[in-house]
């Protein structure tokens, strides 16, 4: 996340948990806006939130199904959650 600039928007494709907090804190230390995204919505509807608020990367967890973003072209950050 490193060449993200500050105010771009940054999606989070995680469980409610501490990694969501995490993630939430640390791009909100950046200066940017995070975009919670909800890991029970159907796939179209995870691309249209990430198409829509044009985030410049994507913070997820290795558990999520890859599927759900796969047409995603930005920057991918996945975490491993224990």
């Amino acid at each position: 996340l490193q060449k993200i600039p500050r105010g771009e928007c940054v999606a989070i494709l995680v469980e409610r948990s501490v990694e969501f907090i995490a993630a939430m804190l640390g791009i909100l230390k950046k200066g940017c806006v995070y975009v919670p995204i909800d890991v029970l919505y159907p796939q179209k509807r995870v691309e249209y939130i990430l198409q829509d608020s044009k985030a410049q990367a994507l913070i997820t967890t290795t558990t999520i199904r890859k599927d759900l973003y796969s047409s995603y072209k930005g920057e991918v950050l996945s975490i491993n959650c224990n």
